[in-house]
């Protein structure tokens, strides 16, 4: 569901003391979703997405935590979409170049996947719960 304001990225940015990729403003600030289970080129896949105004907070929590241990690690900030189901492995975008990577939490991007966070959106294909 739209949400009627766009959530307020703000916060983080102060936390963080830089701006935050538009897409990542967009992506988790446009609508109200439950996290969405998908299929990619590189396997399965859970798109994260907030449902509530306080799973909001949470991510927003989670995020200031992936990018200070990206800090500790002296590593460029990227700021998770979707986990993988390969272990840790996750979806980030690089939030210089708003190119997507897969990476484990604290260490360096393993490859580029996209270009793009729409680019990657483009190419998943949703899962029914049954798949």
């Amino acid at each position: 569901m739209a949400r009627r304001e766009a959530a307020d990225f703000t916060g983080l940015e102060r936390a963080l003391e830089t701006r935050i990729h538009p897409d990542i403003k967009r992506y988790y600030g446009s609508f109200w979703c439950d996290s969405v289970e998908a299929r990619a080129e590189e396997g399965r896949l859970t798109l994260i997405q907030v449902w509530s105004e306080r799973d909001f907070e949470r991510l927003i929590a989670n995020l200031i935590g992936h990018a200070l241990a990206k800090r500790r690690a002296r590593l460029p900030l990227t700021l998770f979409v979707a986990c993988t189901d390969e272990g840790d492995f996750m979806l980030s975008v690089d939030n210089a170049s708003g190119a997507v990577v897969l990476e484990e939490p604290g260490h360096a991007p393993v490859r580029e996947v996209a270009a793009n966070l729409v680019e990657l959106l483009l190419r998943v294909e949703p899962l029914a719960e049954n798949d």
